[in-house]
């Protein structure tokens, strides 16, 4: 695999206020870099909420467990990624660290940018999200940009547990719970990078997708 599944081996979640987990070095610098450099920016889409919650641009690599014909297509470093977090062997790493039954969730990957001013309010999961996992890949990332990924205790956005910024190379996971309150900050104008991510969700079955 091109990411490093024994440092999830050998880690322990945190329980307060619901389970989470960040880890650095989570893909090796030159594997990050290169994953960067051929980030397909042009094909994501704008992804704006219903409601205004959130504003960012998104592209989905993996849909209920298969890997999607425009994945296909991408440098060869995307489907080996691809392939490697849509391995039974992943599933089953995710499910012993997050202490859950994933056997009846399907997985879903997706690519996200989120752009200057660009942001998340406070919410949780839909219940069907059982387990989510967000890799970063904007180099040299600078804490007054923003984005970071905020722990909170409540659905107040002041109410911070822990702020997770946007580390290179580095991934953090949470189980859904309803007390999973989490939000991204905006994007400061001031940052000369997006903030580029990869988005896993292991969902549900029961639930439409």
């Amino acid at each position: 695999m091109i990411i490093n599944v024994n440092l999830l081996r050998n880690s322990r979640m945190n329980e307060h206020p619901f389970r989470w987990i960040q880890l650095r070095d989570f893909i090796p610098l030159k594997t990050a870099q290169e994953l960067e450099e051929k980030f397909p920016i042009h094909s994501l889409r704008e992804s704006v909420g219903r409601e205004g919650h959130y504003h960012l641009h998104d592209m989905t690599l993996v849909d209920q467990d298969e890997i999607l014909p425009e994945t296909l297509e991408l440098p060869a470093i995307w489907r080996d990624l691809a392939q490697d977090l849509s391995s039974p062997e992943y599933k089953k790493i995710i499910q012993e660290l997050t202490c859950t039954n994933l056997d009846s969730c399907q997985l879903k990957v997706r690519l996200c940018e989120y752009q200057s001013g660009n942001w998340m309010l406070p919410h949780t999961d839909r219940p069907d999200r059982v387990v989510t996992q967000i890799i970063y890949l904007s180099e040299g990332w600078q804490p007054e940009w923003g984005g970071s990924l905020d722990i909170l205790s409540s659905m107040n956005e002041e109410d911070i547990v822990q702020r997770l910024y946007p580390l290179f190379g580095s991934t953090t996971l949470f189980v859904r719970s309803d007390e999973s309150y989490h939000a991204v900050a905006p994007i400061s104008e001031l940052s000369p990078v997006t903030r580029k991510t990869i988005l896993i969700q292991f969902i549900a079955q029961s639930d439409k997708s």
